[in-house]
Order: C-alpha cells, then sequence, then structure tokens
C-alpha cells in the first residue's frame, strides 16, 4: 500500500509505502498519522513507517491536535468503543469510553479536536487538546466548535428510505429456502 502525500497546491510531499492496508491517514504536525492494522503509525515524507502505539483494534476516528497528539476511537469488543488519547509516548490513555456508533472524534480548525455523543461517566479531556461537545454522535460540528448541526431527513427522504426497507424486506423473504 502507498500513501501520498500532496500540499494545497497539489506537489508531492511524500510517499511511504508498507505492506498491509493503511487507513485513516490522516495530516499530522509532522506528516501523515495512520492505522496500519491494530497500530497506529506515522508516515514520513521520506517513505518510513514508523509504529507510535497499539490499539485493540483498527484505530479509526484519527484526528491530531496541534501540538503532536493523536486521538482516535479504538474497540474494545463487539459493544463498547474507547476515545483514546496518544501523547507522542507511552501508551495510548483513555479519554472515555461509550456504546460502539456512540462516540465521534471530529477534527476542528488549527489542530481542535471534538468529542461528541453519549460517553459513559465524565471524559477526561481536561488539557489534552481534545473538547466535549454536548451533542448526539451523528451531529456535525463546526471548525470552531461553536455549532453542532444534526442531521435532518426531509419527509420525502424518509418516505424514500422506507419504501426502500420494505423492498428489500420483501426481497430478502423471497430469497429465504
Amino acid at each position: 500500500m502507498r500513501v501520498v502525500t500532496v500540499n494545497l497546491a497539489g506537489k508531492i510531499t511524500g510517499i511511504a509505502a508498507t505492506k498491509g492496508e493503511i487507513t485513516g491517514a490522516v495530516p499530522a504536525k509532522d506528516d501523515t498519522v495512520a492505522a496500519l492494522g491494530s497500530r497506529l503509525v506515522h508516515l514520513d515524507h521520506f517513505g518510513k513507517v514508523k509504529n507510535l502505539a497499539d490499539a485493540d483494534s483498527a484505530p479509526f476516528d484519527i484526528r491530531a491536535t496541534a501540538d503532536g497528539k493523536v486521538a482516535f476511537g479504538d474497540r474494545k469488543n463487539d459493544a463498547t468503543v474507547n476515545a483514546k488519547l496518544f501523547t507522542g509516548r507511552g501508551k495510548p490513555t483513555a479519554l472515555t469510553s461509550g456504546r460502539r456508533c456512540d462516540l465521534n472524534l471530529i477534527q476542528g480548525e488549527a489542530g481542535k479536536i471534538f468529542l461528541n455523543g453519549h460517553p459513559m461517566g465524565i471524559p477526561a479531556t481536561a488539557g489534552t487538546g481534545v473538547t466535549r461537545v454536548n451533542a448526539p454522535p451523528d451531529t456535525d460540528v463546526s471548525f470552531h466548535g461553536r455549532l453542532a448541526v444534526d442531521p435532518v431527513l426531509t419527509s420525502g427522504m424518509r418516505t424514500g428510505l422506507l419504501i426502500w426497507r420494505r423492498r428489500r424486506q420483501r426481497r430478502s423473504r423471497r430469497d429465504e429456502p
């Protein structure tokens, strides 16, 4: 797998190659951070891939702070997700946990990271560069974190989804032995 990094002008600034699938690549303070299997890795512009931290599962929702920290989601099991923070050394620390699909990390402006959703307990975000936004997990948060917009389906879209689900259910019943 190759990851090509380009700047705003479209000029290639780095190419990293590795065995395995790179997912969730995001720009960081010094190059790129991504997931490689169940590891959080750093990809530099010389093509080197460096292991940063091991996770319980494939890291997702990878977000970088302005000061080089990296927040990410990590599935603990089939029902629980942890939001974690890698500070640059050692093991990642848990910020909070929640039910699967109930937490979301969102990249904001200038390395700000927002955590929304329904965490279990009080998130340990003080001094981490991650700010808790009291909004549902599927909410879009503005770059400054001052506005949270809940997606809304029009009545026509809801009707279309209902029709699609009913057709899918009928097809699956016909295909049963």
